[in-house]
């Protein structure tokens, strides 16, 4: 009857004895409770890992792959996003497609999700983390040692000295834990300073305003360069 009762089923071989058929409940009650509780964990990891609080699991261990961090990620338009993640993952880089992970510190929005879920990206495993990129414990859980570039994007929409602020603590944090390769964003070229005083490299910072006006110095040289850049 119990083994009716917990779906077991006789196999070829059978107990007779009272001690055999003891020690066959005790058997059946731990693998139940056992692959219950796995169950449970399983589902609590799938959970975890679709509101952006699980752990960056690589397809392979060995390779590098690139983390991003920063207020452009859940600020502005998605397709914005979405045209930064699509020229790192290109196919034209053939064997040296990253794999990416994105930080930032609140739940993606349904229109991140909905991108997150497409195939091309899926099969470049883009991962959402929900953290904190100024954290270890939250930077570890984005494998920080694999990272093999970070980017800091910023919230082109925010106020530039507060952003820019903001930015320069995320990306001070990640440098300074794991000597990380990076590219930092400044809304102003004129914040670069600041990086420089927390301890990043200057070449690893880029002023989006001087990177506007060397656009508009090369559609002297190359007419129409800006306005094919704009649309």
């Amino acid at each position: 009857t119990f083994v009716t009762i917990s779906t077991v089923g006789y196999g070829d071989f059978s107990p007779t004895t009272v001690l055999g058929r003891l020690f066959v409940i005790v058997v059946i009650l731990g693998g139940v409770c056992f692959f219950s509780l796995e169950t449970g964990n399983i589902m609590t990891m799938l959970k975890l890992s679709a509101c952006g609080k699980g752990r960056f699991t690589p397809r392979n261990a060995a390779n590098q792959h690139v983390l991003v961090v920063g207020g452009g990620i859940t600020s502005g338009p998605v397709s914005v996003i979405e045209s930064f993640l699509m020229s790192l993952v290109d196919a034209s880089h053939g064997d040296d497609v990253p794999e990416v992970v994105l930080m930032a510190s609140k739940s993606p929005d349904d229109d991140l999700v909905t991108l997150l879920n497409q195939r091309w990206a899926t099969r470049a495993n883009i991962k959402y983390l929900w953290g904190n990129p100024t954290s270890p414990k939250d930077l570890q859980r984005a494998r920080i040692s694999n990272v093999a570039l970070c980017y800091v994007l910023a919230d082109v929409n925010a106020s530039p000295m507060q952003e820019d602020l903001q930015n320069i603590v995320r990306a001070a944090a990640v440098y300074r834990l794991h000597q990380t390769p990076m590219l930092a964003m400044m809304l102003e070229a004129k914040n670069i300073r600041f990086a420089v005083q927390a301890g990043i490299p200057e070449r690893m910072c880029a002023g989006l305003d001087d990177l506007e006006f060397a656009t508009i110095a090369s559609s002297c040289q190359c007419v129409g360069l800006s306005t094919l850049i704009i649309n």
